[in-house]
């Protein structure tokens, strides 16, 4: 089966953290544990979905976003993934 779209369980494991069901260093290690090695991925959407995430926790550990920041970059990174589920899915819906 081909990769269509950026996983649920990180979609998941996000919105676990965005409603405080995960702390936030629970989150960041759950988080890096499940992308490692996900420069082997070949879906680009997935890439810039996990970069994207990565690069909101280095800039927040950086102390140049709050955690409020962080969580709205993460709330739109949220948004803009199951926007494009959602897209995926009426693709496929017409081709079938």
């Amino acid at each position: 089966m081909k990769l269509t779209t950026i996983p649920v369980e990180l979609i998941h494991l996000v919105t676990r953290y965005l409603e405080g069901t995960l702390t936030l260093d629970e989150f960041e290690h759950a988080f890096i544990t499940s992308t490692w090695d996900s420069d082997r991925l070949s879906h680009g959407q997935t890439k810039s979905f996990i970069y994207d995430v990565e690069h909101a926790l280095v800039e927040h550990r950086a102390d140049l976003l709050s955690e409020e920041e962080l969580r709205r970059e993460l709330t739109s990174r949220i948004e803009q993934a199951r926007m494009s589920m959602l897209d995926g899915a009426d693709n496929r819906e017409r081709r079938a």
